[in-house]
């Protein structure tokens, strides 16, 4: 594989920037895109900027990326929001045929963790606490289970369309508000307040193996209620490890970066399984500053080269702060 440029997608988002500032710290060259043409990503230094159609629109998705990886000369992507990562794994041997370097999942592993109600059962079958879920479609007036609940997409992220139901009447009213019950899932509430979610981070070869490994839990978030991290610290917690190995062992054939969130109850400290990322996370960098870049090993078995030595445990006296940047551009170099 000759060409070396990485191409990084969704780079107006946390995850799609911190592969980018992990990859620029081991000198990679990159190629940015994303739909929006005021994602900060596409204003990085050094990067060429490329706009791309939404994921979701997968053929003409698709065909975009071969071009541009074709024209720009990349020699590999790193996929960095979940409908990019479901369209390149169903796209696998397109790119494949092009000499692009992809580490994504088979589809049917990929929707494992993707679709919650499944990851429910994925849970269940590696032994891992999932909090009690149901199907939407079908609840009536009355929920499952008394509250406190929280109503999620069965496939979605970044806290998007995340409800929190207190009470009876709240739960009739969000019944009134949701179009399509199908594609939501109730869950019962894990109680935790601010520090109370961990995140583990590993990363599979397209062998099954796992290569590097990484956790930390979030100090602050986005959203009073959750939602993306804003600030985070490592920690050891080598039993979260073994859980989260377990579950993606569980889907039959892991391959790349995931990013397993866990919440502990406050009642008894337990932990619980909240959702799993597969892709680099929004505050991957912390794992970078403690010598574990994400990103970079996967670039490097995305284009079919060797890992150096990775480290196996990390120091915990560093932290994550996320803070916004502005950057001043001219009119000629927008994408």
């Amino acid at each position: 594989m000759s060409a070396t440029k990485i191409l990084v997608t969704a780079v107006g988002a946390p995850p799609g920037l911190a592969a980018c500032r992990s990859l620029a710290a081991e000198g990679h060259e990159l190629v940015v895109v994303d739909v929006d043409p005021w994602a900060p990503g596409l204003f990085l230094p050094g990067v060429t900027a490329r706009l791309v159609p939404r994921a979701g629109e997968e053929a003409a998705y698709v065909e975009r990326l071969l071009a541009i990886c074709r024209e720009d000369g990349v020699g590999a992507i790193v996929p960095c929001v979940e409908d990019e990562v479901v369209a390149i794994a169903r796209n696998r041997a397109a790119f494949a045929a092009a000499g692009v370097g992809v580490l994504v999942p088979e589809p049917e592993v990929l929707d494992a963790v993707v679709d919650k109600l499944r990851l429910v059962e994925t849970g269940a079958r590696s032994n891992v606490s999932v909090p009690r879920s149901w199907p939407l479609q079908g609840a009536g007036a009355e929920p499952p289970a008394p509250p406190p609940l929280v109503v999620k997409r069965r496939a979605g992220h970044g806290a998007r369309d995340l409800h929190w139901v207190d009470d009876l009447p709240g739960w009739r009213r969000l019944l009134a508000t949701i179009d399509d019950p199908a594609a939501f899932l109730v869950q019962e509430r894990v109680t935790g307040g601010a520090g109370s979610v961990y995140a583990v981070g590993l990363l599979y070869d397209s062998a099954h193996r796992r290569r590097a490994t990484f956790c930390s839990r979030s100090l602050a978030t986005l959203f009073p209620r959750g939602g993306p991290a804003t600030a985070g610290e490592p920690v050891d917690e080598p039993d979260l490890v073994a859980a989260a190995t377990r579950l993606l062992d569980a889907t039959g054939g892991w391959v790349g970066p995931a990013m397993i969130e866990f919440k502990r109850e406050d009642g008894d400290g337990s932990f619980h399984l909240l959702d799993v990322n597969p892709r680099i996370w929004g505050y991957s960098q912390l794992a970078t500053a403690c010598g574990i870049n994400f990103a970079h090993l996967t670039a490097e078995l995305a284009l079919g080269r060797e890992l150096g030595a990775v480290p196996s445990s990390w120091p915990t006296d560093v932290l994550l702060v996320r803070t916004p940047t502005d950057r001043i551009i001219r009119r000629e170099d927008l994408p």
